[in-house]
């Protein structure tokens, strides 16, 4: 089928499909849970994006929550970019999610921004990105640290959970790292942090609508943080963002744990950037995902 008739009916049957995916996924994400309270101004915030976006979708409106308060936010690219799903040629597609990345900095106001230039779909774990990553923690000193979830559906986002245990062994400072959702998102009962964006949702959107290099869809992840606003027990929320928050000695065991097995999880998984598709690919093998999960307290 070619991309733009399946495009064609997924919009069709959008209006239909979309009462069931809110039903269904509000009921997947029931839970008794409370707002999380954010700390006092002044907090240092050092936030981790494999690719050029990915801080915005996952936490776009903690970002914001981080900025109003006062808090000192750097935001982190790890990769070039090049290879975003896009019909420009390479040099123009750097330049345009650079271009971007500049754009949502205006708009959200977090402090500082860098690229490290990694090439896109080959980030590793190495000693080279490990030492400047360590330079940035010493630098900054974090209180919190947010970077992908190391269960997801991209290579760059698992390996970045990873460069962060790897370089946290040699961090002589504790902090916070705070897992954040992009393809793939945190089963429920992992959930530990949950920050109240109903303020924010509309400028974090705005910044959403900065990525037009890429050639895909970014309303899945725009509905989520509506539908999540399920986890609480009582609360005039009307958006959230949701994380899993480890201290960062704990994460080095947990996220290696996790990340040592090497698994594709494109073979459990789907990316949840469409909406039409939401309800199907969030509850796809959720049993499994929450074993995986589950794995990080054993190790």
């Amino acid at each position: 089928m070619c991309a733009n008739l399946k495009k064609t009916i997924l919009n069709t049957i959008k209006p239909i499909i979309m009462p069931w995916n809110r039903m269904t996924l509000k009921s997947f994400y029931k839970e008794d849970k409370q707002l999380t309270e954010m700390n006092a101004s002044g907090a240092k915030v050092l936030f981790l994006a494999p690719h050029v976006d990915d801080e915005t979708i996952g936490a776009g409106g903690t970002i914001l929550r981080h900025v109003e308060q006062g808090d000192d936010v750097t935001v982190v690219y790890m990769t070039d970019g090049a290879k975003s799903v896009t019909k420009m040629d390479r040099d123009v597609l750097v330049k345009a999610r650079k271009a971007e990345a500049q754009k949502v900095k205006e708009i959200l106001g977090f402090r500082d921004m860098l690229f490290l230039d990694l090439p896109d779909g080959e980030v590793e774990s190495t000693p080279d990105i490990q030492n400047r990553l360590l330079e940035l923690l010493e630098n900054i000193k974090p209180e919190y640290i947010y970077c992908p979830t190391f269960v997801d559906c991209h290579s760059d986002h698992i390996a970045t959970a990873e460069i962060v245990a790897d370089t946290l062994v040699n961090y002589n400072q504790d902090c916070m790292v705070r897992l954040y959702e992009i393809n793939c998102p945190i089963p429920p009962e992992e959930i530990n942090v949950i920050v109240d964006i109903s303020q924010q949702i509309v400028k974090k959107n705005l910044a959403i609508g900065v990525f037009t290099s890429q050639a895909i869809d970014f309303d899945g992840f725009q509905e989520l943080s509506y539908i999540k606003q399920a986890l609480l027990n009582e609360s005039n929320s009307k958006a959230v963002e949701t994380f899993l928050e480890i201290p960062s000695q704990q994460y080095i065991v947990e996220a290696k744990s996790v990340i040592d097995k090497r698994r594709n999880y494109n073979k459990h998984f789907k990316q949840v950037n469409k909406a039409v598709t939401l309800g199907v690919r969030v509850k796809k093998n959720a049993v499994q995902k929450q074993k995986f999960y589950q794995e990080r307290k054993m190790g």
